[in-house]
């Protein structure tokens, strides 16, 4: 689907219709807007209604064509339904509406061509809205009387669309209502099933008259029923239901589809992930991922793949960031930390590159792209503990559209052309002025202190995941962090460098962090045990 909207609909954009990026505020949504024909949203949303009208009725159809003809079929339906016709339709009336001014097809047929034109025009339009809600109707009226458990699952979207619109209009978080909504409706699933809530959802009330005559023309009911959603739907604001709708079916999807690839494969002893690192033409590094039920054998030809790429593989667990990212967060969020209590850029970035880093972590912020990080920690955001501490200074820069050297403007100034990062008066600034919202009197930071900071948390973050079984061995660790992250060889890896040090002196460090920064800087229940019995990561 991403492949699709990035590739095959930019083609759509620029050879059907001759037009480049369209930026949101050309859009009349904006321009125009006045909460009832014209209202700005987000692309999530609109996704979200690709789904449900090109796949038609989202989250209810695809799984009817699951059930009838198999999973295949469905995937099929999704995929090149939402991307080849969905793509052409809706990218055309973006298109259409942009150099309009929000006009409708039918007053562009008018002007261009005549008002028969325009009469005919909505005749057809109106015929074909009748026959797609008759097929509609029909489908998830037939679906009602032979599945009874799906109907309050499928009737509860409407009021927590409701309620999602109105928390969407008092500016709370998309992710956050649309997560609580699809939760809601999964919980429906299971009330459903439960045998005395399905016979009443298929009206056998015993002897009660009116069960029976609604028993016997259920599907009639629920067509009929289904025609006043349709009805009220399109008498709502917008705003009201049906973007709230399509923002709970944008979650919706990535559900479905990954129950479809979940259902649909019979060896799960086959299944294993290959996450490769940006630039993957450059970059060595290829971290198989098993699953709970992967094979030995899928394990090693995974393995064996990665060396005839000329990669170096390494086989981990199944986590968030896996091995390499994970501690990578921690490894950046106490860099971040360190710049609200006196550090600067140019100084961590320095600290870090004397100890034998390619480059610090801003300098390869700015490599790779601010906005990358924005995005994941946007996502994260709804399940974000409100008692850890969060930096909100690498989201201000993104948000005044700085992100790295793609735009010559990240953490530092780059000359055009040029690589070479330039300190920032106007980042020192924003810097300082965080510092003093949050309350931090700033002070001198040091390199040793830069050093303790954000390569320790690193090698403890890295005792979590030998732990969790994450990764198998300290080695693995260290191969990922070299061939990936530039860890200095010399040093041998994170895990080997902290043997080196010592797992005492370790420990006691993130202990003196954890009394004065917080939870983050715990200390591993492994490194304590370690650093108390006097051995190293060598010694597991």
């Amino acid at each position: 689907l991403w492949l699709g909207y990035r590739f095959y609909g930019r083609w759509v954009a620029t050879r059907v219709f001759g037009v480049g990026e369209i930026e949101d505020d050309q859009m009349p949504s904006r321009k125009l807007a006045n909460g009832v024909d014209f209202v700005a949203t987000k692309r999530s949303i609109l996704f979200g209604h690709h789904y449900v009208t090109i796949a038609g009725a989202g989250p209810i159809v695809g799984p009817a064509v699951a059930v009838t003809w198999g999973w295949l079929p469905a995937l099929l339906w999704v995929v090149f339904g939402a991307v080849l016709i969905g793509a052409v339709h809706d990218l055309g009336a973006l298109v259409l509406s942009a150099r309009n001014q929000g006009r409708s097809i039918g007053d562009l047929c008018a002007e261009i061509l005549s008002p028969r034109v325009r009469l005919l025009f909505l005749i057809f339009i109106f015929l074909a809205l009748w026959v797609v809600l008759a097929v509609f109707a029909f489908v998830i009226a037939s679906l009602f009387v032979a599945r009874p458990e799906s109907i309050l699952a499928v009737w509860i979207e409407i009021p927590l669309a409701l309620l999602v619109g109105w928390q969407l209009l008092r500016g709370k978080s998309l992710a956050l209502w649309g997560g609580l909504a699809l939760l809601v409706m999964y919980g429906c699933i299971g009330i459903g099933s439960i045998d005395s809530v399905r016979s009443f959802l298929a009206f056998d009330w015993g002897d009660n008259s009116t069960g029976t005559w609604l028993s016997q023309n259920a599907g009639l009911f629920w067509l009929l029923m289904l025609f006043g959603y349709s009805w009220i739907a399109s008498v709502l604001p917008v705003q009201k239901l049906l973007q709230p709708r399509d923002a709970i079916n944008s979650h919706q999807l990535l559900v479905a589809l990954g129950a479809l690839v979940a259902a649909a494969t019979k060896r799960p002893g086959k299944v294993i992930g290959t996450h490769f690192f940006s630039p993957a033409n450059v970059m060595r590094l290829q971290e198989n991922v098993r699953g709970a039920e992967t094979s030995d054998e899928t394990i090693a030809t995974t393995m064996a793949l990665a060396k005839k790429l000329g990669k170096v593989g390494v086989l981990v667990g199944v986590c968030d960031g896996f091995v390499g990212n994970r501690m990578l967060y921690a490894y950046s969020r106490q860099s971040n930390f360190l710049l609200e209590e006196g550090a600067l850029p140019e100084q961590v970035d320095k600290a870090i590159y004397d100890f034998g880093f390619p480059m610090g972590p801003f300098a390869m912020g700015d490599l790779a792209g601010l906005d990358v990080g924005w995005l994941i920690r946007k996502a994260h955001a709804a399940t974000r503990s409100s008692n850890l501490r969060y930096s909100p200074i690498a989201d201000q820069i993104c948000e005044m559209g700085r992100y790295g050297q793609k735009t010559s403007a990240g953490w530092y100034n780059y000359e055009k052309g040029s690589r070479v990062p330039i300190p920032d008066p106007e980042i020192e600034k924003l810097i300082v002025s965080v510092s003093e919202e949050l309350g931090y009197e700033r002070r001198p930071i040091d390199e040793a202190e830069i050093i303790q900071r954000c390569i320790y948390p690193l090698i403890n973050e890295g005792a979590k995941i030998l732990a969790e079984g994450i990764a198998q061995r300290p080695g693995d660790i260290d191969t990922v962090w070299i061939y990936g992250y530039g860890f200095p060889r010399q040093r041998g890896g994170p895990m080997f460098y902290a043997d080196t040090v010592g797992l005492k002196e370790i420990y006691d460090v993130m202990s003196k962090l954890y009394d004065e920064h917080g939870e983050w800087l715990k200390p591993a229940p492994l490194l304590a045990e370690l650093a108390a019995a006097g051995k190293g990561f060598a010694d597991l």
